[in-house]
């Protein structure tokens, strides 16, 4: 089974794809993992020190300026495709590809019809604001970050796109959420 997550920011989508990893043994495409790769690159290339765990544990922090690299390179548009084969392509056990597997997270049509080609159910997840917000601020985020971050029109979670939606705002184990059959 291939599912891909999309979804609002803060909806649950990384820890449901890693819930999937550590209880079920799922592998996981870490999409932003890959993109968080390209910027520590071009960030160290530009005489900035830092990691790629900086990035992991400063959120906030990094985020709008992941937003603007993986713009000005097309990751989530012109060249998708590419992007998601490199990244399909580094986070595929070698010993096991057959394994069932999560792809964290798509924000794009052009993501989503790449991902649906190769396979991929899209689940939609989303939660309530008040989750959403209080799960933003756990992450460090402030109230300004939080709007800026809310209103990126790649943080929508593709509402248009036809997809299972499943609510994380009380549980994120999605695999009890849905069967993977989309609407």
């Amino acid at each position: 089974m291939k599912i891909a997550l999309c979804g609002i920011p803060y909806a649950g989508k990384t820890t449901a794809a890693r819930e999937l990893v550590v209880k079920h043994r799922w592998s996981m495409v870490d999409y932003g993992g890959l993109l968080k790769i390209y910027v520590a690159d071009a960030l160290i290339a530009a005489g900035i020190e830092t990691t790629l765990q900086d990035q992991y544990d400063n959120k906030a922090k990094y985020r709008r300026l992941q937003q603007v690299f993986g713009d000005a390179i097309g990751f989530g548009t012109f060249n998708a495709e590419r992007y998601i084969d490199a990244a399909i392509a580094l986070y595929t056990p070698k010993a096991a590809p057959e394994r069932n597997m999560v792809f964290d997270c798509v924000r794009t049509p052009e993501q989503w019809t790449v991902l649906k080609d190769r396979g991929y159910k899209v689940v939609r997840l989303v939660c309530s604001r008040e989750v959403q917000v209080e799960r933003a601020y756990r992450h460090g985020c402030s109230p300004d970050d939080i709007e800026a971050v809310l209103s990126d029109p790649l943080e929508q979670g593709l509402p248009e796109v036809p997809c299972l939606e499943v609510d994380t705002s009380k549980s994120r184990d999605i695999l009890v959420s849905f069967s993977c059959n989309t609407r």
